[in-house]
């Protein structure tokens, strides 16, 4: 509060009675509590100085009364430190009746005076200067502290209960710089002794006020008009369950189940391409936006970050979360220790940069086990080893959307002519027509979303719909380089892949087999990349393919006559029918 030409006026007062070394120490300390007791409406001594520091000496007569008003700054201090007399104890007067007076509070409260010390005698000059002891060391100050405090109660004492406009008038310049002088000691004197309890207070009082300091409500809004905009544009929620294992104990929600700041500290959204884990976290933001803003911006805050995008640093989470809430680094700190932000981490399996991925990875850490920081984290992996936390964690898996959720999705984003089309589909994939196989297995909401536009686009179902759809989660991997680390190694995948349908007409391999297969490809095809085994695990990854321990197989028929063409088509079934 107080700026640097203030402080230096103080410096030039008590400098001949401080020790040298400790008037900065002092005077930050002063400092500090005059904002605190400025956090508690209540300017008068900030003011009272800083009048003082501005005034000429005319003008310094004039303010000198409230400006050295050491009853009220020491009540004021011993109410803030809870200090007690031997009577009633209050920080000001209660009605008409005086409840403590500065004899109680040098002698009781902060037992500045003996108690046996008779204060109308030691008060007179003659008795002052007996105390006065010139340039010997006492603690941090250079003379006895009492002489300052016996200063300004001896002037006090005159000016409240005599003629003030008469006892002011005769005071000289000297006697009034005197009087500024102790007082100045005196309110440096009190904040270094209880500066440990002070310290304690005025941080609890910051981190109150620092409490009140954020509303994130129009933040929350901003949530909700962007994911309103979205769904304009052709954003689409598909409201599926996910099978939840906690402790052990599995069960099925819906992604409105998981806005709540209690439960599992830790939860992991798992699956291959598709399964709509990026979509599950935006509609997690989106609903705790609206928490957010009925909870007047000060709980349930969603931060979305893209974990790909996060750049080195010692912080880097906490950095993109003060980036987004527009707030500094101790409100940020004070929000998560409230407990009252979400974060939501999208695509842990998509950090490039090792650098990056290990502060991530500990800022994580940190937060959760010192703060129990709520987390949902997306990745593919199913044994990512992600954190190192004895916290609980809970992990997700895409439950098997139901035909009524089909059937609510492709009716609510399909054209009114082509859901009629779907429905059959639909009605295939449930059984409920004997004898007829269903002409896609739509397993995933990106399927399902993606088999909703092309059917509304030719008006038909198309025969090459697989092709399509395949087609785009290569594109989708190669843009967004989701999993794999040289985008161009994508190409030799599709070979790869082609390779594999040919070789095991079934569709159904072991992992040696499949090993095996994709090195005579490789050799065959003049291709050193990608490894064998990532090959194996970004194909599943990418949905292509599907894994129980070590048996893989194509997610679908219509998958596999897929790459059957591909090979015909690009030559690759010669390598393997020769």
């Amino acid at each position: 509060m107080l700026n640097s030409d203030t402080k230096g006026w103080i410096k030039y007062y008590v400098e001949d009675y401080y020790e040298m070394d400790m008037i900065s120490t002092a005077i930050d300390r002063l400092d500090a509590y005059l904002e605190y007791i400025h956090n508690h409406e209540n300017d008068e001594f900030y003011i009272h100085i800083l009048e003082m520091y501005a005034a000429t000496d005319l003008k310094k007569r004039q303010l000198l009364k409230d400006f050295a008003d050491i009853e009220s700054f020491m009540g004021r201090m011993g109410g803030i430190l809870n200090l007690k007399t031997t009577e009633k104890f209050k920080p000001f007067y209660d009605g008409e009746k005086e409840n403590w007076t500065l004899g109680h509070l040098l002698k009781q409260a902060f037992c500045v005076i003996d108690e046996n010390d008779n204060l109308n005698k030691i008060s007179k000059p003659d008795e002052l200067a007996k105390r006065f002891v010139q340039n010997e060391s006492r603690g941090l100050l250079k003379v006895d502290r009492t002489y300052h405090y016996l200063m300004v109660y001896g002037f006090r004492n005159t000016s409240s209960h005599f003629d003030e406009e008469r006892n002011l008038s005769k005071m000289t310049k000297k006697q009034i710089d005197e009087v500024i002088c102790s007082m100045l000691v005196i309110e440096l004197d009190l904040c270094i002794k209880y500066s440990k309890e002070l310290e304690k207070i005025y941080q609890k009082s910051k981190e109150e006020n620092l409490k009140k300091s954020y509303d994130l409500t129009l933040y929350a809004r901003d949530i909700e008009a962007l994911y309103q905009k979205k769904c304009e544009e052709g954003f689409s929620y598909l409201d599926t369950y996910w099978d939840v294992i906690d402790n052990y104990d599995k069960k099925k929600k819906n992604i409105a189940d998981f806005v709540s700041l209690n439960g599992c500290i830790v939860t992991f959204f798992l699956g291959v391409a598709g399964t709509g884990k990026t979509t599950a976290l935006r509609q997690l933001e989106y609903l705790c936006a609206l928490k957010c803003k009925s909870n007047h911006g000060q709980k349930y805050i969603p931060v979305y970050i893209e974990l790909k995008k996060l750049s080195p640093g010692s912080n880097p989470i906490q950095f993109e979360i003060g980036k987004q809430l527009q707030y500094g680094t101790e409100v940020v700190t004070q929000i998560i220790k409230d407990r009252n932000l979400i974060l939501l981490l999208d695509g842990w399996n998509e950090i490039r940069n090792k650098e990056v991925k290990n502060q991530i990875r500990d800022e994580l850490n940190q937060l959760i086990n010192k703060y129990d920081q709520k987390v949902f984290i997306t990745d593919r992996s199913e044994n990512s080893n992600v954190l190192n936390t004895a916290k609980e964690i809970s992990k997700c898996h895409l439950h098997e959307l139901s035909y009524d959720a089909k059937r609510e999705y492709l009716e609510k984003y399909c054209t009114p002519e082509a859901y009629e089309m779907v429905l059959e589909q639909l009605e295939r994939e449930r059984g409920d027509e004997d004898g007829l196989k269903p002409i896609y297995n739509l397993k995933t909401p990106l399927m399902l979303y993606y088999f909703s536009q092309v059917v509304s686009e030719y008006g038909k179902i198309t025969g090459n719909f697989v092709s399509k759809y395949i087609e785009l989660l290569f594109k989708r991997e190669e843009a967004e380089q989701k999993d794999a680390d040289d985008p161009r190694s994508l190409d030799s995948v599709r070979y790869i892949l082609a390779a594999l349908a040919i070789k095991f007409e079934k569709g159904i391999f072991m992992k040696g087999e499949a090993l095996l297969a994709i090195g005579d490809a490789k050799r065959a095809l003049g291709f050193i990349q990608p490894d064998s085994m990532e090959c194996l695990d970004l194909s599943c990854k990418m949905g292509i393919l599907e894994k129980e321990e070590d048996i893989y197989q194509f997610v679908s028929d219509e998958f596999q006559d897929y790459f059957e063409g591909f090979a015909i088509n690009n030559g690759v079934d010669e390598y393997f029918r020769r």
